[in-house]
């Protein structure tokens, strides 16, 4: 936590940025992804990187819980373990789940500001790849839609 490191506390995200901060990420998730620790990414790197997220994962986003929710159920048989468990223990586990996510909100950066700017092109891969995220996750839904295997709920 920044806040709480004597050696960064009053400084601001541009500040911290600018000064190169050891806990500034440069493309983190492209980098793991693709294998290219360091050096200069390219293109190529991100498209490895895609290929690696859409053969290998099911991707869920905070944004949209219940999607990601009734997905996760599908594609790792969480309806078996609700069987075995009980719904109720289910929803009551889903519902934990949501508030963590909801209770934990990482601090924001104004979109357009100074900071943001300096993040952006310090993760532009990165960025690249969520954006592409967010598409498989769309993907995986209409997917699942199309078969009849997945039933969104309403959520309170």
């Amino acid at each position: 936590d920044l806040a709480s490191d004597p050696d960064v506390a009053g400084m601001t995200l541009t500040q911290y940025v600018r000064q190169g901060g050891h806990r500034v990420q440069n493309n983190y998730l492209t980098r793991h992804l693709s294998g290219r620790y360091g050096g200069k990414l390219e293109v190529f790197h991100l498209d490895v990187a895609r290929e690696f997220l859409r053969r290998k994962f099911v991707v869920g986003l905070a944004r949209d819980l219940p999607a990601t929710t009734n997905l996760f159920t599908h594609v790792y048989g969480w309806n078996n373990t609700a069987a075995i468990m009980g719904m109720d223990n289910a929803e009551q586990c889903y519902q934990t789940i949501f508030n963590a996510l909801t209770d934990s909100s990482p601090p924001s950066v104004d979109e357009g500001s100074e900071g943001w700017k300096l993040l952006v092109s310090q993760n532009w891969f990165d960025l690249k790849l969520y954006e592409y995220a967010e598409y498989l996750f769309q993907q995986q839904i209409d997917q699942l839609k199309k078969k009849g295997s997945l039933k969104l709920k309403a959520t309170a």
